[in-house]
């Protein structure tokens, strides 16, 4: 298991950056693409994935090149009172979506940095807290609903903060993901001496 530790702000534009390094996507990085504001519409592209329970607000987006030149998929996980929705401003595809600004930054940094983006919420809609390996089934649904849209997505990466770094824990543990960042969170204490792929941990200061 390879571990990074990161203090400090969460900067989006270095995301796509932690990617490429930290979980085997080296060969890619002199391709990596230039942003300015105008050179790319970070919200082009999204849909539902209607393989999903209703209730899981499934979501998804190709990267700025679409889907077909996917590097890889970043699922992204939500912390707790929050839900998929956080991730996309309020549009025909998603008339129930909030775009919350932290939220829409991260997930545009990743789509303009050639990854796609898959989400979906927790079962709890009370609280919003994930429950861990009892979910890991809508996760193995959303991943392949994911794939199915972007067949040369060569990695899959579990990007989560509080309780969804704790979930993208349990799906790096399961194997159905080949790296995880965890914004503000641990690793569950039966999961600290398990085989694990890269982690990527980040504590705000």
């Amino acid at each position: 298991m390879r571990v990074v530790l990161l203090r400090g702000a969460f900067c989006v534009v270095a995301v796509w950056l932690l990617l490429l390094w930290h979980f085997g996507l080296r060969d890619d990085a002199a391709a990596a693409p230039t942003v300015t504001p105008t050179s790319f519409d970070g919200d082009a592209g999204f849909g539902s994935l209607p393989e999903l329970l209703p209730a899981a607000d499934g979501l998804w987006q190709p990267p700025r090149g679409g889907a077909a030149s996917a590097r890889g998929i970043v699922l992204i996980l939500h912390a707790c009172t929050h839900s998929a929705r956080d991730f996309w401003k309020r549009a025909p595809e998603c008339p129930r979506c909030t775009g919350l600004a932290e939220e829409v930054a991260l997930r545009r940094a990743i789509v303009a940095a050639g990854f796609g983006v898959v989400a979906f919420s927790s079962a709890n809609r009370q609280s919003g807290c994930w429950a861990g390996r009892a979910e890991i089934p809508a996760a193995q649904n959303a991943l392949a609903a994911a794939r199915s849209r972007m067949p040369s997505a060569r990695r899959v990466i579990a990007l989560g903060v509080s309780s969804g770094g704790a979930m993208a824990a349990e799906l790096a543990a399961a194997g159905l993901v080949d790296g995880a960042i965890l914004g503000v969170a641990v690793l569950p204490p039966r999961l600290r001496t398990a085989a694990l792929p890269p982690l990527l941990f980040h504590f705000m200061a």
